[in-house]
């Protein structure tokens, strides 16, 4: 999509799964893998986008704090734990009944991120 920008970050540890996920991926324009894992460098690269997607986690909490997120919750209970205090517009949840992340779908991403795209358009 024009104007779509994927911004993929990894942690410590994770070098043989990003080289695995590039290699299934292959090459996109509009797919940015971070060369740090530096927390202050992937907050850095955060505030230049105008969304997070990212799973229930420290970074998510961190990211809220300088973008809007759609965070992908499990077993933790997003009304205790999710980033609703910076705002209800700064923040979008998905959570499945099961309360697993694995049970999160791409297309249902995909279906989450259409709504929260075409609300900013029309707010």
């Amino acid at each position: 999509k024009r104007g779509l920008f994927i911004l993929i970050v990894h942690g410590k540890g994770e070098g043989t799964n990003l080289q695995r996920f590039q290699e299934k991926i292959g090459a996109h324009r509009n797919v940015f893998v971070l060369p740090e894992d530096d927390i202050l460098f992937i907050l850095e690269a955060a505030k230049r986008f105008d969304l997070l997607v990212c799973n229930d986690s420290g970074l998510m909490h961190l990211a809220s704090l300088v973008t809007r997120v759609f965070a992908l919750f499990g077993p933790s209970d997003p009304h205790r734990w999710g980033p609703g205090w910076v705002g209800n517009d700064r923040a979008k949840i998905l959570r499945k009944k099961d309360h697993r992340c694995d049970s999160i779908t791409p297309s249902e991403v995909g279906r989450g991120l259409k709504k929260i795209i075409q609300s900013c358009r029309r707010g």
